[in-house]
């Protein structure tokens, strides 16, 4: 399933993921773009199958949340809800794959945060923002990836490799293209392991009244 990585800056949100759409054994296309811009104060990363993202994606274009715990709670309680409509098979190895992931990267009144649901039925229970982790003033969440990979350890010590601005200083664009970059090393890594993830990697950046900024790493 596809790989997210939300960051969450005091003046900015980058958003991460890998562009390969599959199905068993055929890769469909690697250009997917597995975000949407919900409101100018929010953006999605979708992952996992695409009928529960899609169905997750139009459940929370229509929810009201205004803060960030708001959004929290309607991210894990939608991602629930569209885990719990995916078939039950007999296969347990195809069983396991079955999931739905969202994170969320955006903005309230009170700054700028990440938010993160996981959730298929072979799970005992959601993830709820399912990998976290913070270097310095980056905090960041991850979606996907091989069960038993080390994700959240592999993309700490490539953010360690950085320059993290101080809480009192702004962030730069570049230094938000590093951390997309920082992203993209961790689901190459993680591609190594897992065919439905892909190596061609479309970053976002999400800024207080300023235009979103998006590109990829090819």
């Amino acid at each position: 399933m596809t790989v997210l990585v939300a960051y969450a800056l005091h003046d900015a949100v980058v958003l991460v993921a890998d562009g390969r759409v599959s199905y068993p054994g055929e890769v469909i296309t690697e250009d997917a773009v597995k975000w949407d811009v919900l409101n100018p104060s929010l953006t999605l990363g979708l992952s996992g199958v695409v009928d529960a993202s899609s169905y997750a994606r139009q459940v929370l274009s229509s929810c009201n949340a205004q803060s960030a715990d708001e959004w929290r709670d309607q991210i894990h309680a939608t991602v629930i809800a569209a885990g719990n409509l995916l078939p039950r098979v007999d296969d347990p190895v195809a069983m396991e794959r079955l999931k739905v992931g969202i994170a969320g990267a955006g903005y309230d009144d009170e700054g700028f945060f990440v938010a993160a649901t996981l959730f298929g039925p072979a799970m005992q229970a959601a993830h709820s923002q399912f990998i976290r982790g913070c270097v310095g003033t980056v905090k960041f969440v991850v979606v996907g990836g091989a069960d038993g990979l080390d994700l959240q350890g592999h993309l700490t010590s490539q953010i360690r490799k950085l320059k993290i601005p101080s809480s009192t200083e702004p962030t730069a664009k570049v230094f938000h293209r590093q951390l997309a970059a920082a992203a993209t090393t961790s689901i190459r890594y993680a591609a190594r392991s897992d065919f439905s993830v892909g190596s061609k990697v479309r970053y976002t950046i999400k800024r207080r009244d300023l235009p979103d900024f998006s590109g990829w790493h090819v």
